[in-house]
């Protein structure tokens, strides 16, 4: 269907306290305006030319893009 993952795995890689409640698994407050900070910026960034040809969905290999 054309459609991105967003990957927070990545952004949360790091070990940030602050970004976790006491449980180590929940996001804080602090964490979970990360999560959308990064959802808005997937959302509004400029999407790729996607086609659809011989099976296959291809896309730029420049983009960040599944």
């Amino acid at each position: 269907m054309g459609l991105g993952l967003i990957d927070l795995y990545t952004e949360f890689d790091s070990i940030r306290p602050e970004w976790y409640l006491a449980d180590g698994v929940h996001p804080s407050v602090a964490g979970a305006g990360k999560i959308a900070a990064k959802v808005k910026e997937m959302l509004l960034m400029q999407k790729p030319e996607v086609t659809f040809a011989n099976g296959k969905v291809i896309a730029p290999d420049d983009h960040d893009f599944q």
